[in-house]
């Protein structure tokens, strides 16, 4: 083993964000796991970051092999991913649900994902970096970050 190694990473202890109960998804940024134990705010509780969970999910039929997101503003899961929330892409359904189900099956993914609105900004500016203030052929690019959008001018 080496002698940086921290922690084996698919349970990992952190400051809990809140009051915590067992089971639950705990989402803190991009990174997301189940925790083992409850606890109150700023205590150290344990994720889970890998494994297969039964979750709490919004109405709505879920597949097999659906990608699923947790959806913030109603804290269960869901295949209906709304950009500007900021919800995370936690992992895939191992089960079909029906719309009427409580709970979804889902495998965790790595336990860290950038927010959906995080990810969009990141390349988002790697393209707008690419092409703004150049002038290529007589046709002038610019990138305008509040908006997202890449305006072209030709003279």
């Amino acid at each position: 083993m080496s002698t940086n190694k921290v922690q084996c990473g698919d349970t990992i202890t952190v400051p809990a964000p809140g009051s915590v109960t067992s089971g639950d998804l705990v989402v803190i940024g991009g990174l997301f796991g189940v925790a083992v134990t409850s606890a109150g705010t700023g205590e150290l509780v344990a994720l889970e970051t890998e494994g297969v969970f039964s979750l709490p999910k919004v109405t709505g039929v879920i597949a097999v092999g659906d990608p699923v997101y947790w959806d913030s503003s109603a804290s269960k899961v869901t295949v209906s991913r709304v950009t500007d929330t900021g919800d995370l892409l936690i992992g895939v359904a191992v089960a079909a649900a029906t719309s009427g189900a409580a709970t979804a099956d889902v495998r965790l993914g790595c336990g860290c994902v950038l927010p959906e609105a995080t990810t969009v900004e990141i390349i988002q500016d790697t393209v707008g970096a690419m092409v703004t203030g150049n002038t290529e052929s007589g046709i002038t690019v610019t990138y305008q970050d509040s908006d997202g959008t890449i305006d072209f001018t030709v003279p």
